[in-house]
């Protein structure tokens, strides 16, 4: 059953991507990343990495919305427009948008320091069948962020086109109005209603993976090696064959606030409170640590 689990993740994954990189309105190519990353919690939790799942669901929900509040804010700045290949060059019109959606962007494509870094690297280390996946996210958002805010200005001749054409049996254009026209569809920055919440979202795609940094990443800096939110989630994480970190925190012995219940027709009374004072990941060995820091770099 977990190898099925596995393998649909796998599989939506793969297939959700080769999608996105052939759309062109820009709300589109996002609805179809998030497709890609829920293919890859699937794959996490076919292959036993619950915790990393999890991040990885946290860490998505950072870059994603801020991803899809940066697509509105460029909607909306394009007075309504939402195909790609009518925008171009708006990152001097709208710097705000531009520089918290590049932090969305390095996040989704797993860039190191930014929050997708940490959970993708997670599941890769377990498996390493979403790395295509992950190259293909590279590639699409790569594209969405090159379409909207680098290249041709593409925004304004089309909005004359349009209007010249519609105006041509009426009454001939000239060229004072035609400038006009140019200048009415300049794209403007959105207000702060909607410019505060993408810094803070963008804030959060840049740092917020720290919290759950694995050891072979965290013991280069020194201090406190623990990965603080897979140390919250073993209570809650069932053991599972391939799971060694939550075996190991099951089978440790429960602290009672109450006295220990006494066994009952030879069965054990189980009602514990609390956590085991030594459950938690062990140090990884040397070995480990090595590869996956090899890995990390290579990702």
């Amino acid at each position: 059953a977990m190898f099925i689990i596995a393998m649909i993740g796998a599989a939506t994954a793969l297939f959700a991507a080769t999608i996105g990189i052939a759309q062109n309105d820009i709300k589109k190519v996002l609805a179809y990343s998030t497709i890609p990353q829920l293919g890859y919690m699937f794959l996490a939790c076919g292959v036993g990495a619950f915790v990393a799942a999890i991040f990885h669901v946290m860490m998505h929900a950072f870059f994603k919305a801020q991803l899809f509040l940066g697509s509105g804010s460029v909607i909306t700045g394009l007075h309504h427009e939402q195909d790609m290949r009518r925008m171009g060059g708006l990152r001097k019109y709208m710097p705000i948008t531009w520089l918290t959606m590049c932090a969305g962007w390095l996040a989704i494509c797993g860039v190191p320091i930014f929050a997708g870094f940490f959970s993708k690297d997670q599941i890769l280390w377990k498996t390493f069948i979403g790395a295509v996946t992950a190259l293909l996210t590279a590639v699409y958002m790569t594209r969405l962020m090159v379409m909207t805010f680098w290249g041709t200005e593409r925004f304004r001749e089309h909005h004359v086109g349009q209007t010249v054409s519609s105006h041509h049996n009426e009454h001939e254009t000239n060229e004072s109005q035609i400038d006009n026209l140019r200048h009415a569809h300049e794209p403007r920055e959105s207000p702060l209603s909607m410019t505060v919440p993408l810094i803070v979202l963008a804030v959060l795609s840049t740092i917020g993976g720290l919290v759950g940094v694995p050891y072979a990443i965290s013991s280069l800096a020194g201090g406190h090696p623990e990965n603080y939110f897979e140390k919250t989630l073993l209570p809650a994480v069932s053991a599972v064959p391939g799971n060694e970190t939550a075996e190991r925190a099951t089978q440790s012995e429960p602290i009672w606030l109450s006295p220990k219940p006494e066994p009952v027709d030879g069965r054990p009374a189980v009602a514990p409170v609390g956590e085991a004072p030594n459950s938690g990941a062990e140090t990884p060995s040397p070995q480990e640590i090595s590869q996956e820091r090899i890995f990390a770099l290579i990702s």
